[in-house]
């Protein structure tokens, strides 16, 4: 996760802050639960590429005692939660409910965005 945000939105203008509990180093997640939380961090992290226009990025990734939670800010153009083309928004919440996690995405326009997934261990 940490190289997949490095090499792409590090080798964009952005300024990157990354923090990773490093108990998720040693975390055994099954792998489906690991397959759909990654393929949810990818597609943020793809469109945040694609259409925020951000300046920052700020990537927390915290594992509690129950729950590992992702939380991906920016403060980049926003965008219309109604007004949605494509279907990676709609693909991020089925993965989340395969998860039996929470997932929330808040936008305002001009603002930014912040995605936030949170599932249980």
């Amino acid at each position: 996760m940490r190289t997949l945000a490095s090499e792409t939105i590090g080798a964009g203008n952005f300024n990157l802050s990354i923090h990773f509990d490093e108990s998720l180093n040693s975390l055994k997640i099954p792998m489906a639960k690991r397959k759909n939380f990654y393929l949810i961090y990818k597609e943020a992290i793809n469109n945040l590429l694609k259409y925020s226009n951000c300046n920052h990025v700020i990537i927390n990734v915290k594992k509690s005692e129950e729950f590992i939670s992702l939380e991906i800010i920016d403060d980049g153009i926003g965008f219309n939660l109604n007004d949605t083309r494509g279907n990676g928004l709609k693909y991020m919440q089925k993965r989340a409910e395969e998860l039996n996690g929470q997932l929330s995405i808040s936008s305002i326009i001009g603002k930014g965005t912040t995605i936030k997934l949170k599932f249980s261990l």
